[in-house]
């Protein structure tokens, strides 16, 4: 299984113009910082970027990764909203300082963010396509409509004749598996989830729907220390404490022992949790949500308390020409110009599963 990111249900809210979520006047700018990829050839540390930086960046990566290959399909029918709040938690390290991305969960959103394009001939210009070098040749043609399967860890998805449409399971935390359903994204390398519990780096977590069982965990060696734990509580991914072992110490990066529990408690707008024993924080604030302090749900996610009582938008939708983003959580929706990141008119595009997404159109 390849290492991937935890899913945080940390949410945001904005307007394009907060790129800095809630932070005073540029709630009220429409400038955008443009990082340009040609200037950064080798790994980025993402921890050297500004809070505008990393949330642009998000922003960017995920409406050209929906637009070009309605990735993050599984989270339709608002597939650009989850996959900003997952990016700006990977770019922006004072989100959530006990979990930064490591292993190829890193290697995929320092991809993601330097594209400037769908698919370059031979990719001589930062695209969407090469971060995904096990399907990117998928072609559908011949493939019955609804067609799905794993290309590597990305679950690829047939329409029509033509590009498959590529979502990355590594960006919500799992690895691609093949049921009879046909491809789809999971906690369990096999697609079966026997026991809640810690296999090598895997966390997995067993849930029943319907008589069908499926895995909600994630593979631990995506982030922070990189290693399941076991605990009293359950299962949980071990994080980083101090600079020594590559945390960033202090209150900061947490530390604290503590008695490993699911309850999320709020310090004001900053989640504070102990699923591994270690107290972690996840700064809801700085996200732009209020915390709400919980003790169902996933207990091995703190920011799962990052999600306002009184959310109203629920999908992304088209707005004119343009998309309006709904991030979990939030009470406002993020608008985004299509035009200006080089993408035609927002369109709605019809899944395998029935729903609908709505994404910015193809580039122009």
């Amino acid at each position: 299984m390849r290492p991937s990111l935890l899913i945080l249900s940390a949410a945001l809210a904005t307007t394009l113009g907060g790129v800095v979520w809630g932070c005073g006047d540029l709630l009220h700018s429409t400038d955008f910082v443009q990082s340009d990829p040609s200037e950064n050839t080798g790994p980025v540390d993402f921890c050297s970027w500004d809070q505008r930086t990393a949330q642009t960046n998000a922003i960017n990566a995920c409406t050209r990764l929906v637009a070009c290959e309605s990735g993050s399909a599984t989270d339709s029918p608002n597939a650009v909203g989850t996959c900003v709040r997952r990016a700006d938690i990977a770019y922006d390290c004072q989100v959530a300082p006990n979990r930064p991305v490591q292993g190829e969960t890193r290697q995929f959103w320092d991809c993601l963010w330097r594209a400037k394009t769908c698919n370059s001939p031979d990719h001589a210009r930062a695209d969407v396509a090469s971060c995904f070098p096990a399907a990117a040749n998928k072609n559908c043609e011949g493939d019955a409509t609804g067609f799905t399967q794993c290309e590597g860890d990305v679950r690829t998805e047939c329409r029509q004749a033509g590009p498959a449409l590529l979502d990355p399971c590594v960006a919500s935390g799992r690895s691609c598996t093949t049921s009879s359903a046909g491809g789809m994204c999971s906690g369990s390398a096999g697609g079966q989830c026997g026991q809640t519990g810690c296999e090598g780096t895997q966390l997995h977590s067993c849930s029943t729907v319907g008589g069908t069982t499926t895995d909600r965990g994630l593979d631990c060696a995506g982030y922070g220390g990189q290693a399941c734990v076991t605990t009293p509580a359950g299962p949980a991914c071990k994080v980083l404490t101090s600079a020594a072992d590559g945390g960033t110490g202090g209150d900061a990066g947490g530390g604290k022992h503590c008695t490993p529990s699911t309850q999320v408690s709020c310090n004001g707008n900053l989640a504070v949790g102990c699923p591994s024993g270690i107290e972690e924080t996840v700064d809801c604030g700085r996200l732009g949500v209020n915390c709400t302090a919980i003790s169902t749900g996933d207990g091995w996610d703190v920011s799962r308390a990052c999600k306002s009582p009184s959310a109203t938008c629920t999908e992304d939708r088209c707005d004119g020409e343009n998309l309006s983003v709904c991030i979990q959580g939030s009470v406002t929706e993020l608008p985004v110009t299509c035009k200006d990141l080089g993408l035609g008119p927002c369109k709605t595009v019809t899944l395998t599963n029935g729903h609908t997404q709505a994404t910015c159109g193809d580039p122009l």
